[in-house]
């Protein structure tokens, strides 16, 4: 079997290489013409090669944002070099301004952690590949908001969740565990401090799952010439032995309902109950089947309590709106300034103390809880 040994004249390395196996230069660099000398008489005497020029780099791919306390952290695919290594990544951020560049130093890291960022304020990000050829093409962009993980001072610090609503919380997250909820058909319209959530099939699903213990309390408002409308809760709209879950809801023009299947069924809890002003409700339900309907004021505050036994436990999350019934018969709009799940059984002392936290709370956003 022949011996071949080759010179790369550029380098001086020499390679020895037995039979008819091929032969790899490396380390050559973008637009070159390079010479391979042949030091064995079986082998040409030279061979000359011409390297390709290299390209931009492709377009970032994977973005993706993870928010913290003050702070966002990138992570993101490197693409293709076009022939030339890429040294560094251009990061541009928009928080309300348009895009202008982060200075993060020369890394070719796939990942950043952008600090000192205001909580609350939603940034936008995009990244580039940055080679000895120029810039890339930016990737799609993603966003995120930078959230405390201090507990807020307002918020109910027992709950499992705690929202308020608004021009303020783009994100609809919570106060607590910075979590957002999810929207489930049309977008919900927000205003200075309460959001509007428009009928069938239309809400926001949270993070807190139904459970034997429960409280679900809101602060909600409904328009003049109002249609049924589902305000909350877990309840669907399967029929006999299929139905289950709670939901508190409207029926007539004043008319607030409470529903547990399995439990008291449907319970008229107010028949004049305000039109075009900020009102508390809550419903909570024990593992025991004590339950407490309520419709607050101070003092005068609507109740309905017994036990009637708990009704059955739904696999779903609690949600704002008509997320999990979804029937004709309700296309009702609604607005909300404030929600809050507890994990929990409330007592009508306990939620009278809710109830007059929220007016506080509320009344510092610019909300009047109205008396019926």
């Amino acid at each position: 079997m022949p011996t071949f040994s080759f010179r790369n004249t550029s380098t001086g390395a020499v390679t020895t290489l037995a039979g008819n196996v091929p032969f790899n230069v490396s380390g050559l660099l973008p637009d070159g013409t390079y010479t391979v000398q042949a030091l064995s008489d079986e082998a040409p005497a030279t061979i000359t090669i011409a390297t390709a020029s290299a390209v931009l780099p492709d377009q970032v791919a994977d973005l993706s944002v993870t928010e913290g306390d003050g702070e966002i952290t990138l992570t993101w695919s490197a693409p293709a070099d076009g022939g030339s290594a890429i040294t560094d990544y251009l990061i541009e951020v928009d928080s309300g301004s348009g895009f202008a560049a982060v200075t993060d130093g020369v890394s070719a890291n796939t990942g950043f952690t952008h600090t000192g960022l205001t909580n609350g304020t939603a940034y936008t990000y995009r990244v580039a590949a940055v080679t000895a050829v120029g810039t890339g093409s930016f990737s799609a962009t993603a966003s995120g908001t930078p959230f405390s993980l201090a507990i807020p001072a307002e918020a109910e610090a027992d709950a499992q969740g705690h929202w308020f609503f608004g021009t303020d919380n783009v994100t609809d997250s919570d106060m607590i565990t910075g979590q957002a909820l999810t929207a489930n058909g049309a977008q919900p319209t927000r205003s200075s401090g309460y959001l509007s959530i428009l009928g069938q099939g239309n809400g926001l699903l949270s993070h807190v799952a139904d459970s034997a213990d429960i409280t679900f309390c809101a602060v909600v408002r409904r328009p003049q010439g109002a249609s049924r409308a589902i305000l909350g809760g877990v309840m669907d709209s399967g029929a006999g032995v299929e139905q289950a879950g709670w939901s508190p809801f409207t029926w007539d023009t004043n008319d607030l309902h409470v529903r547990n299947k399995g439990g008291t069924e449907i319970v008229e809890l107010d028949n004049s109950s305000p039109l075009d002003a900020f009102y508390f409700l809550a419903v909570s339900l024990s593992a025991t089947g004590e339950h407490v309907y309520f419709r607050g004021t101070l003092g005068t505050s609507i109740v309905s309590s017994g036990n009637a036994g708990r009704g059955t436990v739904r696999a779903v999350n609690v949600a704002l709106g008509d997320v999990h019934f979804d029937a004709g018969s309700f296309v009702g709009s609604f607005d909300c300034a404030e929600m809050i799940v507890w994990q929990s059984a409330k007592s009508v002392a306990e939620l009278e103390a809710i109830l007059q936290r929220s007016r506080d709370r509320l009344a510092a956003r610019g909300i009047t809880v109205l008396a019926p």
